[in-house]
């Protein structure tokens, strides 16, 4: 697996964590590389970036969300769902020179559509059509 779809899975991880959780940035960053001592630099240092700026821009990022969902707020949609959308709307807004790259949206999709079929399924349609 790539550094950066590794990344990419581990901030999605911490994403999902805070989430789930209502644990704070701090918190989550603490715990969680506290079991994986293992990884490259590179690796955390990715992730790291992408879950600070989905939290430093939290709500931006809500708004943005809500604008472009059809019919569902972010509260209703599935927490794994939810957080995908916010991973890759941070690395989107967070890192400009790689919009150009769409490998990352490409990652993004790919991580929504390889979840399983669930009730909430449709609140990733809205978005990945």
């Amino acid at each position: 697996m790539g550094t950066r779809r590794k990344s990419r899975e581990l901030a999605l991880q911490m994403l999902f964590q805070a989430d789930m959780g209502k644990q704070s940035v701090e918190h989550v960053q603490k715990t969680f590389w506290a079991e994986r001592r293992d990884l490259e630099d590179s690796v955390r240092n990715f992730a790291d970036d992408i879950f600070r700026v989905a939290m430093e821009r939290y709500d931006e990022i809500g708004q943005l969300l809500e604008g472009h969902t059809e019919h569902w707020r972010l509260e209703r949609m599935a927490a794994v769902d939810r957080n995908i959308l916010r991973a890759g709307v941070a690395e989107f807004l967070g890192f400009p020179r790689l919009r150009a790259r769409s490998s990352s949206m490409k990652h993004w999709k790919s991580r929504a559509v390889s979840l399983p079929p669930n009730p909430s399924s449709s609140s990733m349609e809205c978005l990945t059509r």
